[in-house]
Order: structure tokens, then sequence, then C-alpha cells
């Protein structure tokens, strides 16, 4: 009788410890499948900001690509009149400035008051406008890093594209500039799923260009993502080199007391 009533409570307790070790494992899987749904919805709403920032960037290079094309077989006094009136054409011009370059330095630059700027040796620009000069007159369009420019005392970004003679040879470059208005507009409504998300927008060395309005992912006072406290120092020169590498990425930060994290999404445009 003794041994029957062991037998019955010890299949009683394995019944029992089945049963919770069962019910764990739904409660595992269960949470899982909550965080797999939640990292699926975050990333789809990060690629939506992602998206529109390089559809926005596009657009200004498309427009940028079209003026290189009239500009074929065309002087620089010739770009300097076109600029000056389609500037006083377009009131609400999306470019700030208007550029020809040779491999001199700006020949003429227009800005969008109608102020008109020439002979600006290569030296006297910005380094991110040089390197992006020296880009185009290899043949190539693209966007400069973002850069403070003295002269308009803001951030902007520069777009430039070749322009080519008949035989393929770049005679010169057409450059212009935009500031961040627009980009900081997309970091800070909602995403198309409504999700409010924080949103950062850094260069390759965690240096804060942008962000979503009042984020602790950018508290007052820090220039770098990066550097801020709640950023483990091996976890900073981690990130640091993924971005480096263009690669997408994720990792914990502390973050008003509590562990967040982070996930990051290369631009891919010139760092």
């Amino acid at each position: 009788m003794h041994q029957r009533f062991l037998q019955i409570t010890l299949s009683t307790v394995l019944i029992g410890i089945s049963l919770i070790v069962v019910s764990c494992m739904g409660i595992a899987s269960i949470q899982q499948a909550n965080r797999k749904s939640y990292n699926t919805q975050l990333q789809t709403s990060m690629n939506e900001y992602w998206l529109e920032m390089r559809n926005r960037m596009g657009t200004n290079r498309e427009a940028l690509q079209i003026m290189a094309e009239y500009m074929q077989g065309k002087s620089s006094e010739e770009f300097r009149d076109f600029a000056m009136d389609l500037q006083d054409a377009r009131q609400d011009n999306s470019f700030l400035r208007l550029g020809y370059d040779t491999r001199t330095g700006m020949q003429s630059r227009v800005r969008a008051d109608g102020t008109l700027e020439e002979n600006i040796p290569m030296e006297a620009l910005e380094p991110e406008v040089q390197q992006l000069i020296n880009y185009a007159l290899q043949g190539k369009k693209s966007a400069s890093q973002v850069y403070y420019d003295e002269g308009m005392q803001q951030q902007l970004v520069m777009y430039a594209a070749p322009v080519q003679a008949a035989n393929g040879s770049v005679t010169g470059v057409v450059a212009a500039s935009k500031d961040l208005s627009a980009f900081q507009k997309i970091l800070t409504r909602p995403s198309v799923s409504q999700s409010k998300l924080d949103v950062v927008w850094v260069d390759q060395s965690g240096r804060i260009i942008a962000a979503s309005e009042s984020t602790p992912l950018a508290p007052r006072g820090t220039d770098n993502f990066l550097s801020q406290a709640g950023v483990d120092e091996q976890v900073a020169q981690s990130a640091l080199q993924q971005m480096e590498n263009n690669e997408a990425f994720h990792f914990t930060i502390q973050l008003e007391g509590k562990e967040q994290t982070v996930y990051m999404q290369p631009f891919g445009m010139n760092g």
C-alpha cells in the first residue's frame, strides 16, 4: 500500500513537472514569436524612413542630371545666365545654390535669392565639396557628405553631376546644395503603419546629422551618437567597424535606465 502511494505521488509530481516544462516552453515560444513579430515590424518601419530618404536624394540627383545634360556644349557664362533665370522663376526652389565647376574651382554659383558668386578657387571650397567635385570630374554623379557651410551658416548636402562633351570627356560639373529640412521632416513624422520611432541619422563616425523630435537617442549636448554614456565602448568600436563596412546590424544600449535595442541600417551613399 505504501509503495502504491509512492508511485501515485511520484507520477503526480512528474506530470506536474511535465506540465510546468510544457507551459514554460509554450511561454518561451510565444515570447519568441512576439519578439520576432516586433523586430519585423520595426525593420519594416525603419525601411520606410530609409526608402523615403533615398527617394528624396534620388529626386534631387535626377534634377541635377537634367541640368548637366542641358549644359552639354555650353560655357560657364551660359550656365550663370541659366541658373539666375532658374532661381528667379522658382520661388519654391528646392536648391539653395546652383554652381558650375571645373578643375580650377567654382566658375559661377547662384544662391536662391539671386546672389551671384564667381571664380571661387578649389582650395577655398569646403573639403566635402572638393571631394565631391573631384569625384564628378571623373565622370561620376554623387552626393557629398553632410557639411557645415560657413557662408550659408547651416548644414548642407551637395549633389554633383558631370557635364560631358560629345566625345564623352568631362568638361565641367553642375553642383547644387540642399539644406536638411526635407530630411528632418521625414525623420519626425510617423511611418505608414503609424509607428512613431526614435530615429537618428548619423555619418560613419557616429556624428549626429539629424534626428526625430525630442528623441532620447540624441540627448542635448551629444554630438556623436556612439559617445553617449549608455553606449559601451566595445559596442561603439564594433558599431564603427560595421558602419565602415556598410552592414545592417543591431546592439543594445542603456537608455533612460532601461536596456534598449538599437537597429542600424546603412544609407549606402558616401558614408
